[in-house]
């Protein structure tokens, strides 16, 4: 039997809350979000209590390989977390 790693396990769980509508999360799934984003380079400089508060406000967006997220001159109103793949930035 393969046991799973502690951080993929947490990874999981914060995909599971992502994955909800943000006004249908528990604490559990704000606590798992939170937990997983603190282990991540920018948000480890930020409290649980911070990335908790922001995780009840963060939506799930799936992008298509070679689909444009935002477009130059744009109004910015979200502030994106690529979770896997990778972006490509165009002028």
């Amino acid at each position: 039997m393969v046991h799973q790693g502690k951080e993929e396990k947490l990874r999981e769980m914060a995909m599971a809350a992502l994955r909800k509508k943000f006004y249908e999360r528990s604490g559990a799934d704000l606590d798992a979000l939170a937990s997983f984003l603190s282990t991540q380079g920018f948000w480890k400089q930020f409290s649980l209590n911070a990335l908790r508060k922001l995780s009840a406000l963060m939506h799930f967006k799936h992008f298509s390989v070679d689909s444009t997220v935002i477009t130059q001159g744009e109004r910015g109103e979200a502030f994106f977390v690529c979770l896997s793949g990778k972006l490509d930035v165009h002028q």
